[in-house]
């Protein structure tokens, strides 16, 4: 850790905060800076992008000792130019890096782009087909359904005697009376979150959920038992109440995983044909449901920063550690992060997460990786990422998008 240092350069003292090279006084005058400026908060996820982007390929979680003049070179030469030349600086500063790595990385910044017509602009969002969104729903076990978009405050679960809080895009269940809840049939609420969309619940027992769009939550409202169950399908982000007597169990296809008082991620989209899930602290068991009762030596344990993915097709389970979970977990804060990512798959997920139908026709984007950082960014902020990189042109209608090749 350096010590007292005097930073002249606001960018500069960003990039030492990431490096964590701040003294602990200087760390925590920057952080309550940043809760009072809005303007430094999105400074901050700009100059991030950059960082990332000047660190030794492979070594995403150490300091690099050359980072800072890398990235200080990149800032002043877009200083010094206009933003139709910076367009080019950046590409070419990002592509340099990356010829060690033998592929493609590309790291968004909001300032670093423009709508231009000499590097392949945008063609027409047109929005006279725009279709009304799916809403975020409760289905509760009496078959009924509740949308939640225009609820607030206390909803009332008819199915049952209990209740549920609403607040903005958190549904949040209470605790019900221990008498009652031993005395009665568990009700089963089932969550579902359409595409485009993202929302998070609060269980009875305290446990936290963030869903990711298309993806179902089924669960008790409230809890009884020896085992606390839930039924997932999708992308879900958990952070489990600890309680030793009653283990948390999360079923995805035809596995368990169970929790010791964690915080993970599952994944369960038709494109991953498996199940991936992603330890962040604490401790998971995953083992087929077919093995029988859960013990600790039949299952795949897995500690921090380490991913096991559940082949469904070849019935076997691979093991990793991560070096950067950020990736990983950033959907739940509203942030559209990838790294080095094929088009292919990052298309996919840009459809899930605008509730888009993406038909590219442009074989330049095909072989591409890119990496990025969206934090509450537009589809069409987005989209530009294309259109200001390559040839191609972009028509929108609807919830319907066209890539092509830029005709000359």
């Amino acid at each position: 850790m350096a010590g007292n240092r005097v930073y002249p350069d606001l960018d500069k003292q960003i990039f030492a905060y990431l490096e964590g090279e701040l003294s602990e006084e200087e760390k925590t005058a920057f952080e309550s800076s940043l809760k009072e400026s809005a303007d430094l908060s999105e400074r901050l996820d700009e100059v991030r992008g950059h960082w990332v982007a000047t660190r030794q390929p492979g070594r995403a979680d150490e300091i690099t000792e050359a980072g800072w003049g890398r990235y200080h070179g990149f800032i002043e030469s877009d200083r010094m130019k206009t933003r139709s030349r910076r367009l080019r600086r950046v590409w070419s500063v990002a592509a340099s890096v990356l010829l060690v790595m033998g592929s493609l990385l590309f790291w968004w910044n909001s300032d670093s782009f423009q709508r231009n017509s000499q590097t392949g602009a945008l063609a027409g969002f047109e929005n006279d087909e725009e279709q009304a969104p799916e809403e975020v729903t409760l289905a509760l076990s009496d078959g009924s359904l509740l949308p939640l978009a225009g609820q607030s405050g206390t909803i009332a679960l008819n199915d049952s005697l209990g209740t549920a809080l609403k607040r903005g895009n958190t549904l949040i269940y209470k605790k019900g009376d221990q008498r009652r809840k031993l005395k009665s049939v568990p009700k089963i609420n089932t969550l579902s979150i359409p595409r485009g969309k993202r929302f998070s619940v609060a269980l009875s027992d305290g446990t936290k959920v963030w869903l990711n769009s298309d993806s179902k939550l089924r669960y008790p409202t409230e809890f009884s038992g020896d085992v606390r169950e839930v039924f997932l399908t999708g992308e879900a982000y958990f952070e489990v109440t600890k309680d030793s007597k009653r283990p948390f169990v999360v079923k995805v296809e035809d596995l368990d995983i169970r929790v010791f008082g964690t915080a993970f991620n599952v994944t369960n989209y038709p494109e991953t044909s498996g199940v991936r899930t992603v330890l962040v602290e604490g401790s998971v068991g995953i083992a087929k449901r077919s093995q029988g009762e859960f013990n600790r030596k039949g299952a795949v344990m897995l500690k921090p920063s380490q991913s096991a993915l559940y082949d469904i097709q070849e019935n076997k389970m691979r093991k990793e550690t991560l070096g950067n979970l950020r990736f990983v977990t950033a959907w739940k804060d509203n942030t559209l992060a990838f790294y080095n990512e094929p088009f292919s798959s990052l298309k996919t997920r840009l459809e899930r997460w605008y509730d888009i139908r993406i038909d590219n026709q442009s074989e330049a984007l095909v072989e591409e990786r890119f990496s990025g950082v969206f934090r509450n960014k537009s589809l069409e902020k987005v989209l530009e990422l294309f259109a200001t990189t390559f040839p191609v042109e972009i028509i929108r209608k609807g919830d319907k998008v066209l890539i092509k090749e830029k005709s000359v």
